[in-house]
């Protein structure tokens, strides 16, 4: 019963990290195996994951009402 214990809590800290990471943008299958392989700690570290995506929207934003110069790479 111990190790079917510990594999289900890796299971969902390996989920619950894909879900997290993919939300924020970021890679989920890696952070899938880092919570599967690190329990809770992969779990902890995936929370602390910068948001990407609200990143680049709020760039995009403050380059529209002209609070930062326009990327070039937004140009093509």
């Amino acid at each position: 019963m111990g190790l079917l214990t510990i594999f289900l809590v890796a299971l969902i800290c390996g989920v619950l990290s894909y879900v997290l990471a993919s939300a924020k943008g970021c890679d989920a299958p890696t952070w899938f195996i880092v919570g599967f392989l690190s329990g809770p700690l992969g779990l902890i570290a995936a929370a602390g994951l910068p948001d990407v995506k609200q990143r680049q929207f709020l760039r995009q934003m403050a380059e529209h009402e002209g609070a930062i110069p326009v990327r070039r790479e937004y140009l093509h």
